[in-house]
């Protein structure tokens, strides 16, 4: 099995196909049918993903197992910064997520080890995810630490969990 993680250059069909794939994998047993259709309309419109996509701001990574798109993450400086980073510079690791058929370690694993790549230079890197979500073992695994706050998911009704990881 081949992986490999890489920037998505240019949105194609490929990428808005990947998000709604996993949305609805990740959030189709804790929500209605109508919310997560509702979510996806406003999230990964064509227009909103192409502004998001071609904002400096941004940058949106996928995994390839064996050339096939596995799972993506989207990294921002958007959002509210948790009180912990401070002045720091922070940077958002907004959405993370694997389809359910390629949901092993190893894609897992290289998927946020670019992450991390991408955002060496800043001071804590921060996450907001469901409660009980099965990445929240996985990104404590990693360093990441529960914050008391937390900053909801953007448009879906479900409690959320905010994670850092402070790089000294």
């Amino acid at each position: 099995m081949e992986i490999i993680t890489k920037f998505n250059i240019g949105t194609g069909d490929m990428l808005p196909a990947l998000m709604e794939e996993v949305t609805r994998e990740k959030f189709s047993a804790l929500v209605s049918t109508g919310t997560i259709e509702k979510y996806i309309d406003d999230k990964f419109d064509r227009k909103v993903l192409m502004a998001d996509l071609n904002n400096i701001a941004n940058q949106v990574l996928v995994v390839y197992v064996d050339n096939k798109p596995a799972g993506y993450a989207h990294i921002t400086a958007k959002g509210q910064k948790p009180e912990v980073l401070g002045s720091k510079r922070g940077i958002r690791l907004a959405e993370f997520g694997i389809l359910q058929q390629y949901n092993e370690d190893a894609v897992r694993l290289s998927l946020f080890e670019k992450c991390m790549l991408v955002t060496k230079s800043y001071d804590g890197v921060w996450i907001n995810e469901y409660a009980e979500s099965s990445l929240i073992s996985f990104f404590e695994s990693k360093g990441f630490v529960p914050q008391d706050e937390s900053f909801g998911l953007e448009g879906l009704p479900l409690p959320a969990k905010c994670l850092v990881k402070l790089r000294v």
